[in-house]
């Protein structure tokens, strides 16, 4: 049974994966950050923060379903690109009426 109060992120992975699989999750997880941190651009930089931001607040507190899919793909990396999409295309309709007028 989980529990509703403050445990560790080690205690929560083990209720949710066991010993094993929680050394793998973790190790998976800093080898997916690792990643990330190493891309170029700013949308990646902006997913890297998000989501090593949420990853203190998330995994002791709630459920591992909802810290992954709710904070960490959702709100870490889809919003992140949806704004970087309506960003760009807003900056290339900008650009061509700019070339465009002269």
């Amino acid at each position: 049974m989980r529990h509703w109060g403050g445990v560790s992120s080690f205690a929560s992975f083990n209720i949710d994966f066991g010993l094993i699989g929680s050394m793998i999750f973790i190790f998976l997880l800093s080898a997916w950050l690792q990643k990330i941190a190493k891309r170029n651009g700013k949308v990646w930089k902006v997913i890297y923060a998000m989501t090593c931001s949420s990853l203190m607040f998330t995994f002791f507190r709630d459920p591992f379903s909802v810290s992954i899919v709710k904070y960490m793909f959702e709100y870490s990396f889809l919003v992140p690109c949806i704004l970087n999409f309506v960003y760009k295309e807003k900056r290339d309709a900008y650009t061509l009426n700019n070339l465009e007028n002269y």
